[in-house]
């Protein structure tokens, strides 16, 4: 198998994106989980979980293609739509994790799951078209 330089950068960049979804994963993690130690024994799912996000929806994907047999990395537009997807999920759930724990309830908090998911399959509808195209 012959490994030509493009390969071995669409490698890199895919296993930095990966690597740094993973970062943000563990932070979203220590963070729920410091929050709550000073929450006196009240949590929120939405807190406990927040990691998940980009655990899922960032670490997966691009280490699939970074370990992938023949890696391609979408085009810049797609990339981006699914990373603000990505952080508004995330930062969504934390606060609707803060605000569980804070004892109160505000509907703007169900914009950012709405909002997320679609940024989200915006970037992947346009990343399939793109694929499609070449």
């Amino acid at each position: 198998m012959t490994l030509f330089t493009s390969d071995i950068d669409t490698r890199n960049k895919s296993a930095k994106t990966a690597l740094v979804y993973l970062l943000v994963s563990i932070f979203a993690a220590l963070f729920g989980a410091v929050y709550e130690k000073f929450s006196h024994g009240v949590y929120s799912y939405s807190m406990l979980y927040a990691f998940a996000y980009p655990l899922i929806l960032g670490v997966l994907p691009y280490l699939c293609i970074a370990i992938g047999k023949d890696p391609k990395l979408p085009p810049t537009s797609p990339r981006l739509l699914c990373h603000f997807g990505v952080a508004t999920l995330t930062v969504g759930s934390i606060i609707q994790g803060v605000l569980d724990i804070y004892g109160t309830m505000n509907y703007l908090t169900y914009v950012y799951p709405v909002i997320g998911a679609l940024l989200y399959l915006a970037g992947v509808v346009s990343a399939i078209v793109s694929y499609k195209k070449k």
